[in-house]
């Protein structure tokens, strides 16, 4: 074997630290992969979060950066706060896992990396900031999605009531003389406010120390982003209006906001320039050769083991994707675990009841996911009424009607509702979910529909 020379000896156990920290988080991921499958679907695989593939590498850069100025080093002694909090963090990893909260563990396998590093690690700023800088890779940040819509409907129609356009403005509909035009999920602007902030937060990090430096930068930035999507949104409206709809633009109308947001960027980077601190000599500093804390490393792996996502969907069963009956309209479920179905008590010929099971090996595999569609394709609600244990619709597609129920069941627990689900799984999240359930009832019923009293039908 080739013996390794004094230098690389010196050299191999300087980067110790520096090898610790990756460690540990390919082990944290590693033991999280189902967390990391619903990043991977709904960050890097959504546009909204194109620049998610970014992050990671500016968190690697930032963490070796601050590793060569001696900023990451290991705890020389045991921390009980550090423990604490990293102890919270696997328990609120354990019950928003076991409870199927998208946001909760997302936000917990945040705290998960944060709070295990400052286990092994001295707390620092230039450790911290990196880690929860992957915040921005995070799909948590659709909640603002229908506020900013809003914003944008109605920063719109202020800005087109200065021209001569008669518009009509329903929702987030705005009509004009050449047509209608949506204010969507993706005209919110929330891609080119993420952008704004993930930018600003990094440039404050690197540059500014003024606290009223980095306020100015950030509503800037903000601000910005902001006033860029409307002016996309407004540019498009008076080009469609003045194309008749023709234009190349009203097809790939993504791209043209990036040609306004560009400019906009320039314009950051020199207000960043004028409100940046002098730069200040800095020493690179030589990490110490320490050693990892014996007592904090093994309690940190096994928690991270004991409260691991890969742990807990362990003897789940793979995702069944089976289409259901072709003869009769079916829901579109993502994921489920089975699905079983029969002819409807008393509606043999004309009806169907189709029973979903959630019990599978990914985290989205839940009845309240939000793309799962509970109402037939190309069928129009006529009548809705909520029974606070079953829905009942009233449905009409043509000439034909049907009837429907349905309802979300966890062992003797049902609701119609999803937020009621919602609230009752985490309330019960040491109940295993293995009895999970949407029940769904269809049958035609030829214009003359009547209840069919579910909750006394079904066992």
């Amino acid at each position: 074997m080739e013996k390794l020379l004094p230098m690389q000896v010196t050299q191999h156990i300087i980067y110790r630290p520096l090898y610790v920290l990756f460690a540990l988080f390919a082990f944290i991921g590693l033991m999280n992969m189902p967390i990391l499958v619903t990043l991977w679907r709904h960050s890097f695989d959504d546009g909204t979060y194109s620049h998610a593939f970014l992050i990671p590498v500016i968190s690697a850069y930032l963490l070796f950066d601050a590793f060569k100025q001696g900023k990451i080093e290991l705890r020389d002694k045991f921390s009980f706060l550090a423990f604490f909090l990293f102890l919270i963090s696997c328990v609120c990893l354990f019950a928003t896992v076991r409870a199927q909260m998208s946001l909760g563990y997302w936000l917990s396998l945040l705290m998960l990396l944060s709070s295990a590093s400052i286990m092994l690690f001295k707390p620092r700023l230039a450790l911290l900031f990196p880690t929860l800088y992957l915040i921005f890779l995070m799909p948590l940040w659709g909640a603002f999605t229908t506020f900013l819509q809003d914003m944008s409907v109605a920063a719109a129609t202020g800005i087109l009531h200065f021209t001569d356009i008669p518009i009509y403005v329903k929702d987030q509909f705005i009509s004009l003389p050449a047509g209608t035009f949506e204010i969507a999920n993706g005209c919110s602007g929330l891609r080119y406010l993420l952008v704004s902030l993930a930018i600003s937060s990094l440039y404050v990090f690197l540059y500014i120390r003024n606290w009223r430096s980095a306020t100015i930068f950030f509503t800037f930035a903000i601000l910005g982003a902001l006033i860029t999507n409307w002016i996309r949104i407004v540019s498009l409206i008076l080009i469609g209006q003045y194309t008749n709809m023709e234009s190349e633009l009203m097809h790939d109308h993504n791209n043209f906001g990036w040609y306004l947001y560009v400019p906009f960027m320039v314009i950051l980077f020199y207000l960043g320039n004028k409100l940046a601190d002098e730069p200040e000599e800095q020493t690179i500093q030589k990490p110490a050769a320490t050693k990892p804390n014996l007592t904090a490393t093994l309690l940190t792996l096994v928690m991270v083991s004991l409260c691991s996502s890969a742990l807990l969907m362990i003897n789940r069963q793979p995702i069944n994707n089976m289409s259901g009956n072709q003869a009769l309209p079916s829901p579109d479920i993502k994921f489920y675990s089975s699905l079983s179905q029969r002819p409807l008590p008393g509606f043999e010929d004309t009806g169907i009841e189709q029973v979903y099971q959630f019990y599978c090996d990914d985290l989205d595999c839940k009845p309240s996911y939000y793309a799962n569609v509970v109402l037939p394709q190309g069928w129009q609600v006529v009548e809705f009424r909520d029974h606070k244990q079953f829905a009942e619709y009233v449905l009409q597609q043509g000439r034909r009607q049907a009837h429907l129920q349905l309802w979300y069941q966890r062992q003797d627990f049902r609701t119609s509702n999803v937020k009621r689900f919602k609230l009752m799984r985490s309330k019960s999240f040491l109940t295993s979910n293995e009895n999970d359930k949407l029940i769904w009832q269809f049958r035609f019923c030829d214009m003359d529909c009547e209840p069919l009293l579910a909750n006394e039908q079904q066992e």
